[in-house]
């Protein structure tokens, strides 16, 4: 066999795994980074909950858009969120603002204001059924609980009068650079 027929073969074989088609021989192929099936551990269900509550009812299509947000419960929402109101961070803006019950109330009936996007954009990622955007993370704290989402909102539950509530949501990856 000619030397000339193992070079397309071979560029052929590297274009196929660098493309991520195909694998190696030897090598199993990677898997899925789609999510199929969510394990939360027993402790953590109740603030789980929270997130099953403002998810999309399917996985969304296109990039995130607040106006295509989950019509929500919000006698259901509220009921996740502490007396003392939550406090909101965006890493790309540098805010810090504390938002009372009575202001996110009306930001979610109104379906506008920062608020509201900033749990818009946290269901859409959380709707998004692939590790890198919506794996989780779990971790006990002094009071409560943490959750982290991969693609960087992170999430602290307190614990009020026997139940879970929202205290604080950072969202934490760096966007449009």
């Amino acid at each position: 066999m000619s030397r000339l027929f193992y070079i397309p073969l071979i560029l052929g074989m590297a274009l196929s795994v660098s493309c991520g088609r195909g694998k190696v021989a030897g090598k199993k192929a990677e898997p899925s980074a789609r999510i199929t099936k969510r394990s939360t551990p027993a402790e953590f269900a109740e603030p789980q909950g929270f997130l099953d509550l403002i998810k999309h009812s399917s996985e969304p299509k296109g990039g995130f858009d607040a106006n295509k947000a989950p019509r929500w419960n919000t006698d259901r929402f509220m009921s996740y969120i502490s007396s003392q109101g939550v406090v909101l961070t965006d890493v790309n803006d540098s805010s810090n603002r504390k938002v009372s019950p009575v202001q996110l109330r009306s930001e979610l009936v109104s379906r506008k204001g920062d608020s509201f996007k900033t749990f818009a954009h946290l269901a859409h990622i959380y709707s998004i059924p692939y590790k890198q955007y919506s794996e989780m993370a779990y971790q006990k704290s002094e009071n409560g609980a943490v959750l982290t989402i991969s693609y960087g909102y992170k999430l602290t539950f307190a614990i009020e009068e026997c139940k879970y509530r929202l205290v604080q949501c950072d969202f934490t990856a760096s966007e449009g650079e």
